[in-house]
């Protein structure tokens, strides 16, 4: 009965390991995609662009979620870009200031979009061929 416990207490933490690195990969791609794609299509900026979503509420409530992430962050990209443009008001751009963000975070901003922001033609992906 021991070793039962053993071999499932150790397949439980190596599944649970396989299935961290899966899921944070899959993060990370989607994050990528998403930032990428909105700032080529809309612009740096497109996450504080009210007319693109569908509740300002929420807008308001993750953008001031965002900037106390960013206040507390030890990211250097971000504290130089703050410092060199500190007359600018505005986030940092949405590659720097995104990626302070946890992703449930950037799913309710995605969540948020309108569906006509959404539906924006999607840039050329060289490693994905149309049939």
């Amino acid at each position: 009965m021991r070793k039962l416990n053993l071999a499932l207490y150790n397949f439980d933490a190596e599944l649970r390991l396989l299935l961290f690195d899966v899921i944070e990969k899959i993060e990370i791609s989607l994050r990528t995609k998403l930032i990428y794609h909105l700032s080529h299509e809309i612009d740096p900026w497109w996450f504080q662009n009210f007319d693109l979503f569908n509740d300002s509420k929420a807008l308001v409530k993750t953008l001031s979620n965002l900037e106390a992430e960013i206040e507390r962050t030890k990211d250097e990209s971000i504290k130089k870009h703050l410092k060199k443009h500190k007359d600018d008001k505005r986030f940092p751009p949405s590659w720097k200031s995104l990626e302070q963000t946890s992703f449930g975070v950037l799913s309710k901003l995605y969540g948020n979009l309108k569906h006509s922001v959404k539906l924006l033609p999607k840039p050329p992906n060289p490693w994905i061929l149309e049939p």
